[in-house]
């Protein structure tokens, strides 16, 4: 497992930090000080401190207040993303269908709070108390379905589900234009007939909207693409 640290204006590669498991999803905060980074089959998440890069070091934050870290343990976070305020950092956990929230200030666990099925990506509007949370049919819970789970990250409550598509993954939130960007992989043969073929191998997934002033999917708007839209992201 390793890290590498890009300077986006030379393009250039600035250092390469070894030594972790399984990481994953990261985010910087707001001080560019730390870079929280996830283990994607542990229990816990690393907390590079970056403002020396001759010494760089890290502190392993457990999942569960008073936990031990371990890089084989049930929680197996994703990703790790901060709202908009940066007063609190979101990790979706694949391994408990559960949201972990937890204080910036000093990374105390908040809330816990249940998904809808296996949460994979998490993306905050700016405009409304709103997270959108992407989920995986859960193998081992026959009553969850694909589905994007609405969060008001301001209160750490669950408004609703929406279900946009089949097995979606990649989401962006665009205020200005005030909807949900949500690509639905459709890879599975079990989900709905593509209308169109294609000349890569698999099945042609599609891109849907939600509405966020109405928190409801915009039924009469999908876009078809082509394998499996795995990302979805906006320029702003």
């Amino acid at each position: 497992g390793k890290v590498a640290l890009v300077d986006l204006e030379t393009m250039t590669l600035v250092q390469v930090m070894q030594g972790f498991s399984y990481p994953h999803g990261s985010a910087f905060d707001p001080t560019g000080n730390f870079l929280y980074v996830v283990s994607q089959q542990g229990n816990f998440i690393y907390k590079l401190d970056i403002s020396d890069l001759q010494n760089i070091t890290f502190d392993m934050i457990p999942l569960h207040t008073g936990g031990i870290p371990s890089t084989n343990g049930l929680d197996k976070p994703y990703v790790v993303r901060f709202s908009p305020d940066f007063q609190k950092y979101f990790v979706p956990c694949q391994g408990t269908n559960e949201m972990r929230i937890f204080n910036a200030a000093n990374d105390s666990l908040l809330n816990v709070v249940a998904s809808s099925g296996v949460p994979q990506l998490i993306e905050f509007s700016e405009s409304t108390p709103y997270a959108f949370v992407t989920t995986m049919i859960d193998t081992t819970n026959s009553s969850t379905q694909s589905a994007v789970d609405i969060l008001n990250w301001q209160t750490n409550v669950w408004v609703k589900t929406v279900y946009p598509g089949f097995q979606e993954r990649g989401l962006a939130v665009d205020d200005r234009n005030g909807v949900v960007y949500v690509g639905n992989r459709n890879v599975d043969p079990g989900g709905p007939a593509p209308h169109h073929t294609t000349s890569c191998v698999g099945r042609n997934g599609d891109v849907s909207l939600i509405d966020i002033a109405t928190l409801e999917v915009i039924e009469d708007w999908k876009a078809e693409v082509t394998v499996d839209p795995y990302s979805v992201t906006i320029r702003k």
